[in-house]
């Protein structure tokens, strides 16, 4: 499992355009609510920019990039500002993934895809607690990879995505 991105990069790799853009898309959709999470409780950012770029990315109307991502620039934390806030880590992965997509939505590539997964099991890895088990051993980390698998298999057979019911910002609230 600690190789789980760079095993599917063949089938990241085979994916058409716009699997990667479903799959992509997913991750961004599920992750929205830890930045919304942080934004609210730090009154900083504005989740509207993520979830504007989000619906755009899917409606397939970008047509400059590069001022969404100025936007990103903007409502993204800084580390430096929010030093050993876990939820502001969660927030700048969140930013990153909608980062990914709007450079995917002019060419996706299998590595877009792999930056997309370690940034989506980065929250769920920073909660586990490594001094008492391997992260990757840990049952909450073995659900979020067995999500993502699953969804590359829906893709890879056209099938709609199922939405999680699994929800780690409680878990994250508890150990924050």
């Amino acid at each position: 499992m600690k190789d789980f991105p760079q095993s599917y990069y063949p089938i990241f790799e085979a994916f058409s355009h716009e699997q990667k853009m479903r799959f992509g898309l997913a991750v961004a959709q599920r992750m929205l609510g830890l930045y919304a999470y942080f934004s609210e409780n730090n009154h900083f950012g504005d989740v509207s920019i993520l979830e504007n770029s989000i619906k755009l990315i899917q409606e397939n109307k970008i047509e400059n990039p590069t001022e969404w991502i100025a936007k990103l620039d903007e409502i993204c934390p800084d580390m430096d500002d929010f030093s050993g806030d876990l939820w502001a880590t969660v927030a700048l992965d969140t930013v990153g993934v909608v980062y990914e997509l709007l450079v995917m939505s002019q060419e996706a590539t299998a590595e877009n895809l792999t930056i997309i997964c370690s940034l989506a099991l980065n929250a769920p890895y920073m909660c586990v607690h490594t001094d008492l088990i391997e992260p990757y051993e840990d049952s909450r980390m073995q659900k979020e990879i067995y999500l993502l698998e699953n969804w590359i298999l829906q893709i890879q057979n056209n099938q709609k995505l199922e939405k999680p019911a699994y929800d780690w910002i409680n878990y994250i609230k508890a150990v924050a």
